[in-house]
């Protein structure tokens, strides 16, 4: 097995910048049987659901296939195979990232660029950093530790001028220019000068901004509607977390608590649950306030693909919506089901940050293998 650092994902990523899969890779998915990563001892191919071998385990490291395509590594060097196990693209990237319409990210010489299917270069490796995020048509890039944006051609769109900034949501994002920040639109305009200290990405039309220690909601034009106690923090499904004398609740639309403000911490509604805190535990509830999964947890994730992952004893396992474990808490750490499987690792380090800059780290050493959500493993040692 490769002991290697996998992931670390920095500016909340975590949550924000997923790897997730396009519409049409899912209609494909319905007529292409699928592949799944599969490791023996040290070696990695793919094979189907039942564990039978369609590409023979001869790789370093093996990821799953995204838009037709697998990024794998061999003696070192990542490139592309195609569902037959041909090389499609040469094996000549020190990394890659799946697919993602279109487009891959590639390192070479600890810079980032954007190929095509084809192996076509489609920006050269010269950024620090690219998120291959398009937010907007736009993807934030760092180049010289500066920020700026290009499009899904390659096209500076933007240029990297910006201490700081993050991805485009809602046709705005946060820049940071001399140590203050403000917002800038998808052509690149100024439209809210960098005059804060510290700002949040709107929502509903709505940001959180701090300047001289004192808090406001701005709207979009940059035009202060409320002051910084409005309780209100982001809409999602019509109801907004709220914070009242310590304790989180929800809100809706029209300003009326329609769940009480009874809990020491609340996530945003996820496929029809929140994640709620009761003396320390975690469990969820339902959109009325009534509490469907009891707080019996260390910890708990939002729900993904009818599943959440939950902590017990320091391991990980994960439940269904009524609660019951159908995935034993035995892994030292998982991630949660995108696609249908989930990555199992051995941690060395895990660390989180966060703030309002909503910077975060998380760090993870090998990666077993993977699991289906029936909890069948997809590996041997």
């Amino acid at each position: 097995m490769k002991k290697n650092e996998l992931i670390k994902y920095e500016g909340a990523l975590v949550k924000r910048v997923s790897d997730a899969i396009s519409i049409a890779n899912r209609l494909l998915a319905v007529t292409e049987p699928q592949l799944i990563p599969y490791r023996k001892k040290d070696k990695w191919g793919f094979c189907k659901p039942d564990k039978t071998i369609a590409i023979d385990c001869t790789f370093d490291q093996t990821w799953k296939f995204s838009e037709g395509l697998a990024n794998v590594e061999l003696n070192g060097k990542e490139g592309f195979i195609n569902k037959d196990g041909k090389e499609v693209i040469p094996f000549i990237y020190d990394s890659a990232s799946s697919f993602s319409d279109g487009l891959a990210r590639v390192k070479v010489n600890d810079k980032f660029g954007l190929i095509n299917k084809i192996g076509d270069i489609v920006l050269p490796c010269i950024y620090d950093e690219i998120f291959q995020k398009f937010d907007s048509g736009l993807s934030p890039v760092i180049l010289n530790t500066k920020w700026g944006f290009i499009d899904k051609q390659g096209n500076v769109v933007i240029s990297c001028i910006y201490d700081e900034s993050f991805v485009f949501y809602q046709g705005r994002v946060d820049v940071k220019l001399n140590d203050k920040w403000g917002f800038i639109d998808t052509l690149g305009n100024l439209v809210i000068p960098c005059i804060y200290d510290e700002v949040s990405f709107f929502s509903e039309g709505k940001a959180r901004v701090k300047k001289n220690n004192n808090k406001f909601i701005i709207n979009m034009q940059g035009e202060v509607i409320s002051n910084g106690d409005d309780p209100i923090f982001y809409y999602k499904d019509g109801l907004a977390r709220v914070k009242v004398n310590g304790k989180w609740g929800f809100i809706n639309k029209e300003g009326i608590i329609t769940i009480p403000c009874s809990f020491e911490d609340v996530d945003s509604f996820s496929e029809g649950l929140a994640r709620i805190k009761l003396n320390g535990k975690y469990g969820f509830i339902n959109k009325i306030g009534k509490i469907v999964i009891p707080c019996s947890f260390e910890d708990v994730d939002s729900f993904s693909e009818e599943l959440a992952r939950i902590k017990l004893n320091d391991k990980y396992g994960f439940i269904n919506k009524i609660g019951e474990i159908v995935i034993p808490c035995s892994f030292e750490y998982i991630a949660s089901f995108s696609d249908g499987l989930a990555l199992v690792y051995v941690l060395s380090d895990i660390r989180r940050i966060d703030s309002l800059s909503r910077k975060t780290t998380l760090e993870v050493s090998a990666l077993i293998g993977y699991i289906n959500k029936e909890g069948v493993q997809y590996w041997e040692d």
